[in-house]
């Protein structure tokens, strides 16, 4: 299990699902915030590793694999590097996406 940073660090997952019965709740809410942090649930890369080792049977560890400048390094990189800029989803994009998150 890869991470950046910190093993610890927790990362927010989401569904549509999660999303929209949270927005519908806060919708008729008079007392909801104008901004609303909606996550599904929250996990770190230690937690996703023993998950992992769960429910494989296969011992699962947390890596380190650098700091978040890195991540954000390789992104900006990816871009420099990328032939097209048109492309929807271009592969440097989740870099950056993670980096971000």
């Amino acid at each position: 299990m890869l991470y950046w940073r910190n093993a610890n660090q927790g990362m927010d997952f989401t569904t549509k699902d999660d999303a929209a019965s949270f927005i519908a709740e806060a919708a008729f809410d008079d007392d909801a915030p104008r901004f609303l942090p909606i996550a599904g649930d929250t996990a770190s890369a230690r937690d996703l590793a023993e998950i992992m080792s769960t429910l494989s049977g296969t011992h699962v560890k947390p890596t380190y694999v650098g700091s978040i400048g890195m991540l954000r390094l390789m992104a900006r990189i990816g871009k420099a590097m990328s032939k097209t800029k048109d492309e929807r989803y271009p592969t440097w994009q989740g870099t950056q996406y993670f980096g971000n998150m």
